[in-house]
Parts: structure tokens; C-alpha cells; sequence
């Protein structure tokens, strides 16, 4: 990608603000260790963007991450 130093730097920049230490409550109940997984539905038709931004953001944050 063109720009990708300046667009890693301000997702890292987003995540730093956004995640910080953590989540307490997150923390406090979730062992660290436990695997998680999402879905996302839509209930009508629409046009999804921005893919690439959330695969790299997954991927910044953790390279465990995975979007399918």
C-alpha cells in the first residue's frame, strides 16, 4: 500500500488511545487466554467498506487475529 507507515501509524495511534491498559471488567472476568469469535450480519443489502483497514488493524493489534 501507498501510505502504509503513515496508516499503521495512526491505527497504532487509535489503538493506544482506544485499548489502552485494557478493559478492568474485561480483564477481571476473561482469563487472558481465551479465544473468542464474532459475526457479523447484516439484515438488509448494503455495500461494506473499509475491509482492508479492519485486516490491517487485526493484524497491528494482534497477528493472531483473523477476518474472514
Amino acid at each position: 500500500m501507498k501510505y502504509q507507515k503513515q496508516i499503521d501509524k495512526i491505527i497504532l495511534r487509535a489503538l493506544k488511545e482506544d485499548v489502552g491498559s485494557g478493559d478492568i471488567t474485561t480483564r477481571a472476568t476473561i482469563p487472558p487466554n481465551k479465544k473468542g469469535r464474532a459475526k457479523f450480519i447484516a439484515k438488509d443489502n448494503g455495500i461494506v467498506a473499509g475491509l482492508n483497514v479492519i485486516e490491517r488493524v487485526f493484524k497491528l493489534y494482534d497477528n493472531k487475529l483473523k477476518l474472514k
